[in-house]
This record gives C-alpha cells, sequence and structure tokens, in this order.
C-alpha cells in the first residue's frame, strides 16, 4: 500500500459498534469444525500477546484453537497488558526460554497492543522468531489518538502524544522476520491505516483485511483460517496468503463480527 495513506480516526458509531463482537462467540463455535479441518501443525512453539488492557483470558479462543491444530501454545506470561515499556525485557526472556525448550523459532502472534510489542521483541532476537502475526496492531502510529486512548494516559500518567518520537518512529519501520498483519476497516478503536506495513523490504509481509470489530478479531473465524494457513507455512518458506480460500471455506467477508 502507498506510504501516503492519511490518518483516520475511528469515529464514535464505529466505538459503540464494538459491542457486536460478542455476538461472535457464537460464530466461532459454529465455525469449530470447520476451522480443525485445517492442516495440522508442526509442533513449533507459538506465543500469544493479548491486547491492551486484556489478560490472557482474551487469548483463550485462539489458544485453544491452535492446540488442536497441534502447535505448542503458551501465554505471553506477564498478566494483564497494561502498555509498560518494562514487558519487553521478560518477553525476550520468555522466548529465549522456549527457543531453548524446544529447540525452534517461536511465533509470536499479538492482538492490538501485543502485536506491537511482538514486533519489538522480533526486531530485537530475529534469530529466535519464526514469523509474527498482528491484528489490528497500531504498531504505524502508536502516538495518535484512539477510542481508548484516555485509558492508557490515566494508566500511564502520559500523554499519548508525549510519547519518545524515536520509539514512534522505529515502530513503523518493517522488521526482519516474515510477518502478517491483519486489520479491518471497522474497527472501533484504533485506525486501520496505521495497522498496516507501508514500506516493502525483501523480507516477507503482507497486509490483510477481515470485516469485523477490533474486539472480536480474537475469536473472528476468518482471522484463525488466516492465522492457521500462515502458521502451516514451512519454516523458511512464504507464499502470500491467497484470499479466495476464505471464499472456499468460510467466506468471513459476509461477516460483521
Amino acid at each position: 500500500m502507498p506510504n501516503s495513506i492519511p490518518y483516520q480516526s475511528p469515529t464514535k458509531w464505529m466505538f459503540l459498534a464494538e459491542s457486536r463482537a460478542l455476538l461472535g462467540l457464537r460464530l466461532y463455535l459454529s465455525k469449530f469444525p470447520q476451522l480443525v479441518k485445517m492442516p495440522k501443525g508442526d509442533g513449533h512453539p507459538v506465543m500469544v500477546l493479548p491486547g491492551f488492557m486484556g489478560s490472557d483470558l482474551s487469548t483463550l479462543p485462539i489458544r485453544f484453537y491452535l492446540k488442536r491444530l497441534g502447535y505448542k501454545v503458551h501465554t505471553w506470561g506477564l498478566g494483564r497488558n497494561l502498555a509498560k515499556e518494562e514487558y519487553e525485557e521478560p518477553l525476550r526472556e520468555n522466548v529465549e526460554k522456549l527457543f531453548q525448550k524446544y529447540n525452534r523459532k517461536v511465533t509470536l502472534i499479538g492482538w492490538s497492543l501485543g502485536g506491537v510489542f511482538g514486533r519489538e521483541v522480533a526486531r530485537d532476537m530475529p534469530d529466535k522468531i519464526r514469523q509474527v502475526v498482528t491484528m489490528a496492531s497500531p504498531f504505524g502510529g502508536i502516538d495518535e489518538v484512539t477510542s481508548v486512548g484516555w485509558i492508557y494516559e490515566f494508566l500511564r500518567r502520559k500523554k499519548i502524544k508525549e510519547l519518545d518520537p524515536e520509539l514512534v518512529s522505529r515502530l513503523k519501520l518493517p522488521i526482519p522476520v516474515p510477518c502478517t498483519n491483519i486489520y479491518s476497516k471497522g474497527d472501533g478503536i484504533v485506525s486501520w491505516t496505521v495497522c498496516i506495513d507501508k514500506e516493502t523490504t525483501d523480507v516477507p509481509s503482507q497486509n490483510i483485511e477481515v470485516r469485523g470489530s477490533h474486539s472480536g478479531l480474537g475469536h473472528h473465524p476468518g482471522v484463525l483460517f488466516c492465522i492457521a494457513n500462515r502458521l502451516a507455512q514451512p519454516e523458511g518458506t512464504w507464499k502470500n496468503f491467497d484470499e479466495a480460500e476464505w471464499e472456499q471455506y468460510l467466506k468471513p467477508k459476509t461477516c460483521l463480527l
């Protein structure tokens, strides 16, 4: 996508529409028999990172599904995500432990702010990371106002606009491992325009659009299908996700969750 996409703040109506995510668990359950027909995993370790204010409970549907496919799935192990910069060092330590335990590279899956942390960990230790998958992660504009920005400012006692400009610039740069960025133009929390890689490099990266809410991505059947597809690729290989597969299996473009 071009580098000149203007920032588009979510509207109040989009924020209010986030409540539709509650209906998504029913669809998750109804589509689960189809989802588990995806290719079985190769058993490599996967860590799932929750979004801002989220805990490991929020990532349970993703983790349960990937465990059923045969991956060694782990929580991030740091409790509720309160947007602390101090998370990065223990996160690197946890990734190192998984790498040593399985003697295999780790896939990181991050929802919202969790994806921002995941990308930075991969930037710092690319030799230990197999790939990164982000879901509505605003790495391209972490300093922009979001629908829940006031919560961050209340907890951190710092205005979003006061974030270190060097850090903000670094977050926008592509990472040195394969990355899939899943986003929705119906996101009522963060703008989709800051959830995509806008630069191309020699390292594979793909931005994939789904139709849904920010809060519903963690149990969105189309998102889970996409994640399973990405994880099933043999290590060291890459083929862009073909959206035609969605039409054949799940048709998530008709899903508004």
